[in-house]
């Protein structure tokens, strides 16, 4: 958000000048809010005589530029390509012109449908004055982003005025999966259970190595594993429910030989999340001793109130929490616990690009990007800001 002032203008395009004050009201023609009404000039130059403003009128407003609610194009194929639109919008004079000119996250509204990639948005682009009131206006663009994804805009305009938009973040829901095994045993039955909802539709499919043997649009399903030990198989579970975006999940599911070993875990592990907020635990992060066939190994995770968590996949929801670990043989059933804390050791990223400003305007500077991998929102707090200028003149 930032705070615009309108100040009447002389011919030297910079703050009136035009005359002396005296305090006497009735010798100031004054003028109207934004419009250059007020017979500005220069009184060194000798062209007003009785114009001798004591009090200009100014306008000011607080140019801040919104976005609507993301809307939902419900078009997921998959769970990370999922698409919102949203309208982004802000109010100025009627006579400027306001351009993109840089973005992160944000794709043009034209973009085709997953699993088609989006086109990003294009440097330059000028917002549409949708509504003008006046002296004023709104602007407006459409845009679509990415589940999951944040993003940033940063616009100006033809005076040189810059606003930006940071950091916002729309996500799909995931169905909730609550039984799920990645690694069988060849010829294993395993249950694959996602959490009823009596709104929800359910659709599970598999894409090799296994059947599914009872129906596939139950919450429940139970599939007979039969392909080549060593493949992987992916099962996709959609699930749709009115009013609501629900991306697929997909459970990657490898055919294990059986083996026997004889096994030992760690006693507690402490994972970091990664740059996408993220951390996958591993046979071989929680498993002690070996040597190990890890291909052969589940790892089964369970937060603070024993709830399954799917492809032991951890992300910011569970930041702090100690998370309960279960390694587990997919063919002979032998299993050893684990303790892990999840953490975020990561510290933010820091933009910092070459910018122009008018020297009029050098207070509106609007700061470096600053982006976290858990955080959708930084605090970014100036600890040191200081103005040099070399350029003296009357004008700056």
């Amino acid at each position: 958000m930032v705070l615009k002032y309108i100040l009447q203008k002389n011919e030297f395009n910079i703050a009136d000048e035009d005359s002396r004050p005296d305090d006497i009201d009735n010798n100031d023609d004054g003028g109207f809010v934004f419009e250059d009404t007020d017979r500005s000039g220069s009184i060194d130059l000798g062209d007003l005589f009785d114009d001798e403003d004591d009090a200009d009128p100014a306008g000011v407003f607080l140019l801040e530029l919104k976005n609507d609610d993301c809307e939902c194009l419900n078009n997921a194929t998959n769970s990370l390509n999922g698409q919102f639109r949203t309208h982004l919008t802000l109010q100025s004079r009627a006579e400027e012109v306001w351009r993109v000119i840089a973005q992160v996250g944000l794709y043009e509204d034209s973009s085709p449908l997953p699993p088609a990639s989006p086109v990003p948005l294009a440097l330059g682009e000028e917002l549409v004055p949708e509504v003008i009131n006046g002296p004023l206006a709104f602007y407006g663009i459409y845009v679509k982003h990415i589940s999951g994804q944040a993003f940033s805009i940063t616009l100006q305009n033809n005076y040189g005025d810059k606003i930006n938009l940071t950091n916002v973040k729309c996500a799909y829901e995931a169905p909730k999966v609550t039984e799920a095994k990645n690694v069988v045993c060849v010829g294993e039955l395993v249950p694959y259970k996602a959490t009823y909802n009596a709104l929800s539709t359910y659709n599970w499919t598999i894409s090799s190595g296994g059947t599914i043997i009872n129906s596939p649009t139950s919450n429940t399903i139970n599939v007979l594993w039969n392909g080549a030990t060593g493949t992987t198989h992916t099962i996709t579970l959609k699930e749709t429910r009115p009013s609501t975006c629900i991306a697929p999940i997909e459970i990657p599911v490898t055919i294990s030989a059986p083996i026997s070993e004889q096994i030992s875990c760690i006693n507690q592990l402490n994972v970091s999340l990664d740059y996408k907020c993220e951390a996958i635990v591993t046979p071989s992060m929680i498993l002690v001793g070996g040597p190990y066939s890890y291909e052969s190994y589940n790892v089964m995770l369970f937060d603070k109130l024993m709830n399954f968590i799917p492809n032991a996949t951890l992300n910011s929801s569970y930041l702090g929490q100690t998370i309960t670990a279960k390694v587990v043989n997919a063919c002979d059933g032998n299993s050893c616990w684990s303790k892990v804390l999840v953490e975020d050791k990561l510290k933010p990223t820091i933009a910092c690009v070459n910018d122009t400003i008018d020297c009029f305007k050098l207070d509106s500077y609007l700061g470096p990007d600053v982006r976290d991998n858990c955080d959708s929102d930084p605090e970014k707090r100036f600890i040191d800001f200081r103005i040099t200028t070399r350029l003296r003149s009357r004008f700056c």
